[in-house]
């Protein structure tokens, strides 16, 4: 096994690792981002920068959708009142992945009722300007996952 096979074979180990929740949860109640993100956009990086994105696609694809579904999960924990009831069941693998656009929508609609049903403690603007940052990791990922579709 030469140097090259034996890093795509260390690579796919790792991206398959980040499938995995770093800690007993994958994210805190309330958080806008998976933790698992960071660590997948570092290895990323080094894929990208080998240039073997093509010998690492399927676990790539596996890696994002699995990253994409659990984002979703937490922006629908912000927003029970319009995220998580337009999209409630993002493990499905039949719930097809939203745009961003119309998750951009959503975080904005209904503030208030958001606000309450998360219990959360932040004020309107900062409540939003907080899921749509969740949003635009999710954008991050999502633009990544159709680039290998």
């Amino acid at each position: 096994m030469g140097l090259k096979s034996s890093t795509i074979e260390m690579l796919k180990m790792h991206i398959k690792l980040v499938r995995n929740p770093a800690s007993s949860g994958f994210y805190y109640e309330g958080a806008n981002k998976d933790e698992r993100i960071d660590n997948f956009w570092y290895i990323y990086g080094v894929i990208k920068d080998l240039g073997i994105e093509k010998e690492l696609v399927n676990e790539l694809k596996e890696t994002l959708d699995v990253l994409l579904r659990n984002q979703l999960f937490a922006l629908g924990c912000l927003c029970r009142k319009t995220i998580h009831e337009s999209y409630s069941t993002p493990f499905d693998s039949t719930t097809a992945l939203p745009a961003t656009r119309d998750l951009q929508k959503l975080a904005v609609k209904d503030v208030e009722s958001n606000i309450s049903a998360s219990s959360s403690q932040k004020s309107p603007d900062a409540f939003q300007d907080y899921v749509l940052d969740g949003v635009e990791h999710y954008d991050r990922l999502l633009k990544l996952f159709e680039k290998f579709a």
